[in-house]
Parts: C-alpha cells; structure tokens; sequence
C-alpha cells in the first residue's frame, strides 16, 4: 500500500508543480491556511495503516505566530488489531500553535531572509485521540507533540509542505497548503 500511496502523492507533486510560479510570503498576518495530507511511518509497534490522512488549518496571529487545528485519521486493519481481529477508525483532534523561524529571524534579529517562497516552522500539537473501540481501557488520551516542518510555496495561494515528528498519527506528514 505504501507504493500506491507514494504514487498518489508523486502524481498530486506533479500537478501542483505545473501551476504557475509566483512571488509570494511565506507566512501573514491575518492569512487561514488549510492543509490536507497524507501522514506515513506510523510509531513502531502501533496497528496503523500506512497511510493516514490528516488535515490542518492555521490563522496568521501576526507574521511570526499562527494558531489553528487539525484533524487525523487511520484505519486499522483487523488482522494487525491484537485479539479482536476487528477493523478500526481511530480520530485524533485539537490544536496547533506554530512559529514561523525566517519571519521571526527578520522580525526580532533585524534579519532581512528572503521569505517569498520558503516557510520553515515549529509548530505544537495538543489534543484528544479517541482509540480503537475494541479496547475501552485505552479509550482515548491527551497528547503534546512537536513537529517540525517546511512549506514551499508554488504560487501564492499553493504550497506543498512537509513535516517531521509524530503529527496526529504519523512520524512524516506532507501534502498542499491552500491560502484562503
């Protein structure tokens, strides 16, 4: 599944990269920006699919600091889910709050980095993640996660964008980021 998976995602890169390139911002005050994705390489030892889809939206507090949420999802399959053997959707939820590292060189060190077409952050997740039902001992628990990540913006509503450290199920998340 993890080649189909790496097909879709070679295939959505390769669309994104025939819009047209722009001059953009990287990150603005005031901006929402909703993105969807695909989370991979689940922890070890956990019953993940591999693949698990994810999406986050971010509201530009000022240039440096945003907020926002996210949503994940991963299906698990019955024949790795322990002794119920049965099929499962587990659902993570809660926010984000990110800070945006070449805005912040600029903005607190007098930097002057160019930032039109490159985003670098650190963002925090907390929030809720309700379990596979078969196991109500492990219903459900409140996690703080860091993450680090990257954005490269195409033009200037499309990024695409990546992230290390373990989202809201997977270990490396990356898709589109989409300025509204």
């Amino acid at each position: 599944m993890i080649n189909t998976s790496m097909k879709y995602l070679s295939i959505l890169l390769i669309l994104v990269s025939a819009f047209s390139f722009s001059s953009a911002q990287s990150f603005r005050q005031g901006e929402l920006a909703v993105s969807p994705g695909l989370g991979l390489i689940g922890p070890l030892g956990a019953y993940n699919s591999p693949v698990q889809l994810i999406i986050n939206a971010e509201y530009g507090l000022d240039d440096v600091f945003g907020v926002g949420g996210f949503l994940g999802f991963r299906y698990i399959n019955g024949s790795l889910n322990g002794p119920t053997g049965s099929n499962a959707i587990n659902t993570a939820f809660g926010l984000r709050a990110t800070g945006h590292f070449i805005p912040g060189f600029n903005k607190f060190l007098d930097m002057s980095i160019d930032d039109s077409k490159v985003d670098v952050y650190i963002t925090v997740l907390t929030g809720y993640e309700i379990k596979n039902p078969q196991y109500p001992a492990i219903r459900a628990f409140i996690f703080p996660r860091p993450i680090v990540g990257a954005k490269y913006y195409l033009t200037d509503p499309l990024a695409v964008w990546v992230e290390l450290g373990l989202g809201a199920f997977a270990l490396f998340n990356g898709g589109i980021t989409l300025r509204l």
